[in-house]
């Protein structure tokens, strides 16, 4: 459903960082326009998403095939399947507007010959696919421990949020956003009192989080070291944060720093400003611990992307929206 190198290198096609050269499959080229069909990221988009989607169309498809199976389960896993080709589709429309449509096994031929769907007519069925399989996922609360990271119900409504942003219908925005905040029959969701503790083991799974990405086994997360500076990583970063990013990080007393009377001062720059940017932000002087425990200062700005690839409830800029984390 999701790859690493999509959601980091997606920061650079935004005014929040910057890659260099042909890093995150050459997503600055895209950025700057300079691309054209033969760009990596453009075709791993196209190619991964097809792949998601027809995987989900043969669980779909031949689910009635298994004996035996649990109504309930069954429900579920289909609902899994369904919610995963959305979002894919979502990915798809959102690149490339019009795209090929289907939902069956589509044979290398039909492949070849198959037409670009509308964008508004894909919309229309990812909406319809959110909101009939709403009641056959399970809440964030009602999953044993094992199951953890699964498909919720909540991520199929905060989906839904998403997209009505996508197309400018604020008052449904709203109400989807209500349906996780002010009930808790979809699921139990609020703010971590300390943002750092967000990012850190014992914080996995908290309340925050509504979908993230699930890491399993002996699997190290070795793409941060694309972030943090060559000391810690022994690598060049590559993606690294721009100035309009820092700008954004408002004063403590809740001015921006070009607003008159937020005390905000060229030479201090980092004095009084919103905590959270001393949180994702290495900067000059900034002290980090590596994976050995040793502390470590850093001479020059890095990012350091510290969202848990996730959408989370905490937001500075968008009601729901999907950030990318990383612990270390």
């Amino acid at each position: 459903m999701s790859n690493d190198f999509f959601f980091f290198g997606n920061e650079a096609l935004s005014d929040n960082a910057y890659v260099s050269g042909t890093g995150f499959n050459g997503v600055s080229l895209v950025a700057g326009g300079s691309y054209d069909q033969a760009n990596g990221r453009v075709n791993e988009e196209w190619g991964y998403r097809f792949r998601a989607i027809r995987k989900c169309n043969i669980v779909t498809t031949n689910i009635d095939r298994v004996p035996n199976l649990d109504p309930t389960l069954k429900k579920r896993i289909v609902a899994e399947a369904r919610f995963i080709r959305a979002y894919s589709y979502f990915e798809l429309v959102n690149w490339f507007g019009d795209v090929p449509f289907y939902t069956n096994l589509i044979t290398i031929d039909e492949a070849k010959t198959i037409a670009r769907t509308p964008k508004a007519t894909v919309l229309e069925f990812i909406l319809k696919e959110l909101s009939e399989i709403r009641n056959d996922l399970p809440t964030n609360t009602e999953y044993a421990e094992k199951d953890r990271g699964r498909i919720t119900r909540g991520a199929a409504i905060a989906l839904t949020a998403r997209i009505r942003t996508f197309t400018g219908e604020w008052p449904e925005v709203k109400k989807e956003c209500e349906a996780l905040m002010n009930v808790t029959s979809n699921g139990t969701y609020g703010l971590v009192a300390n943002y750092a503790d967000l990012f850190k083991t014992s914080g996995e799974f908290n309340n925050e989080v509504i979908l993230d990405l699930q890491y399993g086994g002996g699997r190290t997360f070795s793409t941060q070291r694309s972030f943090l500076p060559q000391t810690v990583s022994l690598l060049r970063a590559t993606l690294v944060p721009t100035q309009d990013l820092v700008d954004d990080y408002i004063m403590t007393n809740g001015k921006a720093i070009g607003e008159t009377g937020s005390g905000y001062n060229e030479n201090t720059p980092y004095v009084n400003r919103d905590p959270r940017m001393e949180q994702t932000i290495i900067r000059h002087g900034s002290t980090i611990v590596d994976v050995e425990g040793k502390h470590k200062r850093s001479s020059r700005n890095r990012v350091l992307r510290r969202l848990l690839i996730a959408w989370t409830t905490r937001a500075p800029r968008q009601p729901v929206i999907i950030s990318a984390s990383l612990q270390i």
